[in-house]
């Protein structure tokens, strides 16, 4: 589904809450995993993924730590 939603031109959002296995049988034990194994089919696929800085940017949300978006 990564490389499915990557190709189509989609973003791609990944955790245990949508999926619990890294591969068939394999149990991803943290969502970091389950982040490195997306990170690393987009690569492969030639794209890049955004930083948590980026991310928060590009939806509009607060920086890490504050409260709203336009916060000193």
């Amino acid at each position: 589904m990564v490389a499915q939603a990557y190709l189509a031109g989609g973003h791609v959002r990944v955790g245990l809450e949508d999926a619990v296995y890294l591969q068939r049988g394999v149990l991803a034990e943290t969502n970091a995993a389950m982040v490195d194994k997306a990170r690393n089919i987009v690569e492969m696929l030639g794209g890049q993924a955004m930083s948590a800085t980026e991310a928060r940017s590009h939806l509009g949300l607060a920086d890490a730590g504050r409260t709203t978006r336009n916060a000193a």
